[in-house]
């Protein structure tokens, strides 16, 4: 009984310390606001996408927002993919359906408040890549222009209805990518690197491990080593501690 609840009073701290991470991380993007375009880059597993959701449900709950979407964006991710999904139909051909994130940005188009993710952007194609910086070149200071090809439709956005972020991997192999177009990087009015807080695992390791915490961080430390080295497809993440 005794050694159980030293296990429980461990993951109890770790949860705090969870916390702790997602606030440092917030503090990083502490002048997000609507119309702000935020790109946060670093090792897989860092909470860039963490970061998002907290700000975004922030948000939400004071009422500064109507709708949340991620979009994950997969190896060759294309434009069409961003408006589109394919469904097969039951007796002959496929039907293409227009995705939720359109129907989103139509409803941003009428005054609606909107904060999208595009996870991974770097996976994404050449194509979709000059479709999202195209989308996020507010020419006129003022409203985003979403060239919907399906529909020969041209959505017309305010800029502050919508709060805009994307996350890479830059230099991960694991994504497959290491690089990100630098005129799109450019359309960008926010770039942070997330990297992982050594401190934070540090009492992570402690309340998790115990008497074994440093033989924890030693291996994390040469596997990361080894992963930089290229050795290894990828790193041992926070969220792995």
């Amino acid at each position: 009984i005794e050694g159980f609840a030293k296990i429980v009073e461990g993951l109890s701290q770790v949860k705090k310390l969870s916390n702790k991470a997602k606030d440092d991380i917030s503090k990083a993007t502490s002048t997000v606001r609507m119309g702000s375009r935020i790109l946060l880059w670093g090792p897989t597993w860092s909470g860039k996408t963490m970061s998002f959701h907290t700000e975004a449900n922030k948000l939400k709950k004071e009422g500064k927002l109507d709708y949340i979407e991620k979009i994950t964006i997969s190896e060759g991710f294309e434009d069409l993919d961003f408006l589109t999904y394919i469904v097969p139909q039951p007796t002959w051909g496929i039907k293409y359906v227009e995705r939720e994130i359109i129907t989103i940005l139509r409803e941003a188009s009428k005054g609606k408040k909107v904060a999208i993710c595009l996870d991974e952007i770097n996976r994404g194609s050449r194509s979709f890549l000059n479709f999202i910086l195209t989308l996020l070149d507010g020419v006129d200071w003022s409203n985003y222009i979403l060239n919907n090809t399906v529909k020969d439709e041209k959505i017309v956005i305010p800029m502050e209805n919508v709060l805009v972020y994307a996350t890479m991997n830059l230099g991960s192999r694991y994504s497959g990518t290491s690089a990100l177009d630098e005129a799109l990087k450019d359309r960008f009015t926010e770039v942070h690197f997330i990297g992982y807080n050594l401190e934070n695992e540090k009492e992570i390791a402690t309340n998790g491990f115990g008497s074994f915490a440093q033989n924890a961080l030693d291996i994390v430390s040469h596997v990361r080593k080894e992963s930089q080295d290229g050795q290894i497809c990828s790193a041992i993440s926070t969220r792995g501690l």
